[in-house]
Parts: structure tokens; sequence; C-alpha cells
């Protein structure tokens, strides 16, 4: 769910972004670009990045090119893939049995009796992390056409992106379309258009991000494994007695529901 962010100078803003100065194809902008298309990536840092961006590329710059059509019939390439992911490693945390046996030790009480100690051994409690850990799928779809003569040359693609997150309730879709022209009218003068577009929309894109007592994978946690996701009434169990004064790490991760959607559209020519 959450975007990737690139660090080329470190942190060298404390109000301000510390994200570098993208160039795509000469234009500076987002970051936003189809892997599929880029041909090749520079990165410029130091007195190199200051001296031609000044300011702006303060944070360093990674320079984009993208590929574009060359003299010949038309070439179409279509590519898809499917993947599966899911968290590397996971916390090694007591087991419901182990939880009661210390709580009883610390407190110097007995919080939990032994025949509920025995029944926790034997049939296990609440894995905080299973319960909001899954596993995540990705499906990419990629297809591009390019060619030309040798007064027009072009490359029009387009990919489509979509992520179920290992985190539950964390998705993403993104649909990209670039098409790149060149146009010689004559030996002296050539027109380079290149027009690119893209909207996509991520659901609960900060989810498990930060502190607090809404973070889903704070409280997996924190929360005792003594613990019930629902209580006998089948409602989301709401107090953890000896553990985090949070709430429910599987409220925390199903009931959020904040969506943010972008859109960019884009036109960029050159006549020389």
């Amino acid at each position: 769910g959450q975007a990737p962010r690139i660090r080329i100078r470190g942190a060298n803003s404390i109000n301000g972004t510390n994200d570098p100065l993208y160039i795509i194809d000469g234009i500076p902008g987002g970051s936003d670009v189809n892997p599929y298309d880029v041909k090749s990536v520079e990165i410029l840092k130091d007195a190199s990045a200051t001296a031609i961006y000044g300011s702006r590329g303060a944070n360093g710059v990674v320079l984009i090119t993208t590929f574009r059509g060359e003299v010949g019939a038309p070439k179409i390439v279509v590519s898809s893939n499917i993947g599966v992911s899911s968290v590397g490693k996971r916390y090694d945390l007591l087991d419901a049995a182990g939880y009661a046996e210390l709580t009883n030790k610390v407190y110097n009480a007995e919080l939990y009796t032994s025949s509920q100690i025995s029944a926790f051994r034997q049939n296990g409690g609440t894995n905080w992390q299973d319960e909001v850990f899954s596993t995540g799928l990705s499906q990419n779809y990629q297809a591009s056409i390019s060619g030309g003569s040798s007064n027009v040359r072009y490359l029009i693609s387009a990919n489509y992106v979509d992520e179920v997150g290992t985190l539950d309730n964390t998705d993403m879709d993104k649909s990209s379309f670039r098409a790149n022209i060149n146009t010689d009218f004559s030996k002296r003068l050539s027109l380079t258009m290149d027009i690119t577009a893209s909207t996509g929309n991520r659901l609960n894109a900060d989810l498990g991000t930060g502190g607090g007592k809404l973070n889903p994978i704070l409280q997996a946690l924190m929360w005792s494994p003594t613990e019930s996701v629902y209580d006998a009434n089948g409602n989301y169990t709401n107090a953890d007695a000896y553990g985090s004064l949070g709430r429910n790490p599987v409220v925390c991760l199903k009931e959020p529901y904040q969506t943010s959607k972008g859109t960019n559209f884009g036109i960029n020519s050159n006549l020389k």
C-alpha cells in the first residue's frame, strides 16, 4: 500500500521533502512512470545536481529516459505477470500459555487459572500476526506498439497494475498510458511530442505506519495472545485485560476505509 521512497543524499530538510528531483525525458516532474517504458536511469548527486538544477536538485536528481520508436514495421509487445508476497519475518512472541504464566509471575497473582493455562496449551490462543497479515497478490499487464518511417517514429504503451497487500485492507491499482512521437519535417526541423496519462487508487495507504492505538501491526505485537478476536456474543473483543490499551488489532485493520486517487495528464512538445 505505501509508495516507495528514494533517498540519495539522506535527510537534508526538517520541514520540507527529502525526495529527489525526477527528470523524465528532460522534463522535471513526478516519479510516476511505467517501469517497462524506462530505457535508462542516471543518478546525479553532490555538486553536479545543484549546478544544473539549482536548489531543486539539493536532494539529488534522478534522470529517467524512456524508450522511443525506431524505424521499421510495427512491433507489438504484450506481457503479463502475477506474483505473490508474504511478510518475510515475523516477531517471535510468547504463545498464550507462556504469556499467561508470565503474567501470573509478573503480577504475583493467579490471574489465569491452571485450567485456563492448560486449555491454552492444548488449544492455543490468538496469533495476532496471523490475524492481520495474509498473502499478497500482484498483477501486472503491459502492452506496447512501436515503429515508424524515416519521417515519423512512435511508441505507444499502456500498463495496468493491481496489488493486494500483505496487510489486509491495503489494496492499490494503477493504469498508465504513454505515447512518444518523433516527426522529422526536414533535415533542419523536427518535432518531439510526449503524451502521458495515469490514474490510480490506493486503499488505506498509511495503514500500518506510525505509532498509536490505531496501528494494526503495533497492536498485533502488543495485544495478549490470551484474548480472542471475538467475544462470546460474536462481537469484536474491545478490551485487553493485561496487554495493550489500544483497540483490537483486527478492528484497527478492517474498519478504516480511506481511499486516495491520483490522476495525471501531460503533453510535452519540442520543436527544433
